[in-house]
């Protein structure tokens, strides 16, 4: 306790959640003193001009706080939704920082589409949601070391997903296999959480959520920015 009240800031990229307003318990005082100091130092860089950090908010500026705040600012630190959702699943070190990830990305997202995330507030989770959407990192790609997954469809939605032609991109029927593995691998994030969802109503969420068409979507916009490079 004494070294999460010297370094809460350091706790936050362990426990993202914490960040949340009235979240922190007995350590919300100094969470939120490093928070305002954050505040302080952007605010400082912001008004030199500093360009650190702009390629990832959604406003060109650089960041409104540290991304360890991200959850705590009210404009989410201007960082955009993708940058967000990663900092919350994996970490905000980028590879060389504090690798959070408890389970495959994808039971993370099968979490928000689950009551199990009702109590993130309401903003929180619609930011993180798209995020997830955004981020686009979900999916599986059959069996392999990253979960026990091991559906008699296993890969054939990333098969489907990475080798589909583009006019395909926005049918709505998947194919035949592709619809199982999906329906598979949903119950098998179900068990794993226990969430309290049946597993064809988180289909019927996914579904509803264009979480597929979204991966196009991202997939498509990573491919415009390698153009530009």
């Amino acid at each position: 306790m004494d070294v999460c009240l010297e370094m809460p800031e350091i706790l936050l990229e362990f426990a993202p959640q914490l960040a949340i307003p009235g979240a922190g318990g007995q350590l919300e005082k100094a969470i939120e003193v490093a928070y305002q100091q954050s505040v302080v130092q952007q605010q400082q860089r912001r008004n030199n001009n500093d360009p650190g950090g702009s390629a990832l908010t959604i406003n060109g500026l650089c960041p409104a706080c540290e991304d360890c705040f991200a959850l705590r600012h009210p404009t989410f630190g201007d960082y955009d939704e993708a940058n967000v959702a990663c900092g919350y699943v994996i970490g905000n070190g980028a590879g060389l920082g504090p690798h959070t990830r408890a389970c495959p990305i994808f039971d993370y997202l099968m979490w928000f589409l689950s009551s199990q995330s009702d109590w993130l507030p309401r903003k929180h989770h619609a930011y993180l949601l798209k995020g997830m959407k955004d981020w686009a990192m979900w999916l599986w790609h059959g069996r392999d070391t990253d979960s026990d997954y091991d559906g008699t469809a296993a890969g054939a939605l990333s098969d489907w997903m990475t080798n589909c032609d583009p006019e395909q991109q926005t049918h709505k029927e998947l194919p035949a296999d592709a619809t199982a593995d999906l329906f598979s691998r949903i119950e098998y994030s179900r068990k794993l959480l226990d969430l309290p969802e049946c597993s064809q109503e988180l289909v019927d969420r996914f579904i509803a959520e264009r979480i597929i068409e979204g991966w196009f979507e991202a997939s498509e916009h990573r491919s415009r920015r390698r153009a530009r490079c």
